[in-house]
């Protein structure tokens, strides 16, 4: 019984040695020439080999090799499927790499609780608060009206 377990354990293990990680179906590229490609590793009976000098993972989703290559010419680096910029810079689908708009409104808007749409370059505040960018302040509370402040307002126009 003893020898059959650890036969059996010896099988096992050079099995296991001999094996090929295969992994799923990915996007590779050549970090040198910025190439892109679908490569699938294969199974233990179909391997494909890895292409020569295409080192980097990119990504596993369809499109990532259309980011890939308008990063590669506009930016710094690709990481865990994600454009590197330089500072002050954020990656753009179609253009890549590109300065910052607003920086300081940003921050602002950031410090204030709220959330930058860089879609449309403004800041979307929480409820019951408005963007007010002109003094500095960012969010800022919507001052209710009554009905008292309105008729006082109404007469500061006739004199």
């Amino acid at each position: 019984m003893r020898r059959l377990i650890i036969i059996s354990l010896l099988i096992i293990l050079a099995h296991t040695a001999v094996a090929q990680p295969f992994g799923p179906p990915r996007y590779i590229a050549n970090p040198k020439t910025g190439e892109c490609k679908y490569y699938f590793a294969g199974d233990e009976i179909h391997f494909n080999p890895r292409p020569e000098n295409y080192t980097l993972t990119v990504g596993f989703e369809n499109g990532i090799c259309d980011k890939f290559k308008i990063c590669f010419e506009t930016g710094d680096g690709w990481d865990q499927g994600k454009c590197v910029c330089q500072r002050w810079h954020e990656f753009n689908d179609t253009v890549g790499c590109v300065p910052v708009k607003n920086f300081a409104a940003i921050n602002l808007c950031l410090a204030a609780n709220g959330t930058w749409n860089s879609n449309l370059s403004n800041c979307v505040c929480q409820k019951e608060f408005q963007w007010n960018e002109t003094n500095e302040s960012g969010c800022v509370r919507i001052k209710k009206r009554n009905f008292f402040q309105k008729v006082i307002n109404w007469l500061k126009g006739f004199f």
